[in-house]
């Protein structure tokens, strides 16, 4: 079946979980973010709930100093030790050369700082498939809020969020797109818990990143 682009306005994506394999070094930054200055490590599954969520969000239940100081460390670790772990996922680079054939315009929304989406974005040479990219300083509010999406549609001269496609892998990217409008469409390879995301029904789950170009063909 021919693709037909005019479908679609834009496919975006988030970025740790759903394209790069970021999840348990995200989770090791924590660790030792908590260890370091709190004495002990955080619960798992506490962490994994506040992935996708700016630095700033996870840690303001805490004293602004102990915040401060919770901020610093990890932001300085996880620069530190960026390049050693993390990877891309299997089909990403092949599913993103063909949405590029497509002329389907490519963003990426994120709560990633650019200091630290940058250096993945050079070193899987990712950069190119992308017309836009919103991260952390782009917007006043963050995901779950729709604001990131409306920025992205906004730059990209949007207007219709219903033909708009936000690719995620946690509860945060599902109802962010829901709130802006966009079909959200979540991804069954991410490391994130899965049953918050299956109990909430999303209208699209993909196993395999090219499954994404199955459901564009549809």
């Amino acid at each position: 079946m021919k693709i037909d682009p005019k479908q679609w306005d834009a496919i975006i994506f988030d970025v740790d979980g759903t394209l790069i394999d970021s999840i348990p070094f995200i989770i090791e930054c924590f660790q030792q973010t908590f260890t370091q200055n709190l004495g002990q490590p955080a619960d798992e599954a506490a962490i994994k709930a506040t992935i996708g969520m700016p630095l700033e969000s996870v840690f303001s239940s805490y004293p602004a100093e102990i915040s401060e100081n919770l901020m610093k460390t990890y932001l300085e670790y996880n620069l530190a030790h960026l390049g050693q772990g993390i990877g891309l996922f299997v089909g990403i680079p092949q599913m993103l050369q063909t949405l590029r054939k497509m002329n389907i315009p490519t963003a990426i929304v994120t709560s990633k700082r650019n200091v630290a989406l940058q250096p993945s974005l050079r070193d899987f040479e990712l950069a190119e498939y992308f017309d836009l990219i919103i991260t952390k300083e782009d917007t006043v509010r963050h995901k779950p809020n729709p604001d990131p999406l409306f920025a992205a549609m906004d730059r990209l001269g949007l207007s219709q969020p219903g033909r708009v496609i936000y690719v995620g892998d946690s509860i945060h990217d599902l109802e962010c797109a829901v709130r802006a409008g966009c079909q959200p469409v979540m991804v069954g390879w991410t490391r994130m818990p899965k049953s918050p995301l299956q109990q909430a029904h999303p209208a699209v789950w993909i196993d395999h990143p090219n499954d994404l170009i199955t459901f564009l063909e549809s």
